[in-house]
């Protein structure tokens, strides 16, 4: 949990609802508000603090991460299937007509952005796309395996990001 004054509340009341008082008083007395009624800072921080401390354990995320294990990384490069490649094609060519004009129209950038996103949805599943089975996705596929084994260990817990390389250039 990060330290937003709202969250905080919400957690102190769920544990101990008479300890901060009414919703609208405790704010009042710990925000810093400006003008446009926009939150510019927290006031009395030390007070919450103390007021915090007999039923929360607060933690940094310096001390947090000294407990951790090392973090390990694992790139795994997954091609795509035929027809994700296909349909990245294909979307690649509306993108490449539109970069090659010589001046754009109103109409060209959602076109553009409409074609980028397709191309990085079909990295992830044709089904994303074209809203029809079957669904082609090596991704889905390496990721199936990749957890079972992760699974598979007592303990851990596991973090799985994707990030999609740029197919534009050469293959």
């Amino acid at each position: 949990m990060e330290n937003r004054i709202d969250e905080l509340y919400s957690v102190i009341e769920f544990i101990d609802e008479r300890r901060l008082g009414p919703d609208f008083r405790f704010y009042n007395q710990h925000r810093v508000v400006g003008e446009q009624g926009k939150v510019l800072g927290y006031r009395y921080r030390a007070q919450l603090r103390e007021n915090f401390n007999p039923i929360l354990l607060r933690r940094t995320r310096a001390s947090v991460l000294k407990e951790l294990p090392p973090r390990s990384t694992e790139i795994m490069r997954i091609a795509p299937t035929q027809e994700q490649e296909d349909m990245h094609n294909s979307y690649m060519r509306t993108v490449s007509t539109i970069l090659n004009k010589s001046f754009f129209t109103e109409m060209d950038l959602p076109r553009l952005q409409k074609a980028l996103r397709m191309c990085r949805m079909s990295a992830d599943s044709t089904q994303l796309v074209n809203k029809k089975p079957p669904s082609y996705s090596s991704k889905l596929d390496v990721t199936d395996d990749l957890l079972a084994r992760l699974g598979n260990e007592e303990g851990k817990k596991n973090r799985v990001v994707f990030r999609v390389d740029n197919h534009a250039g050469p293959h």
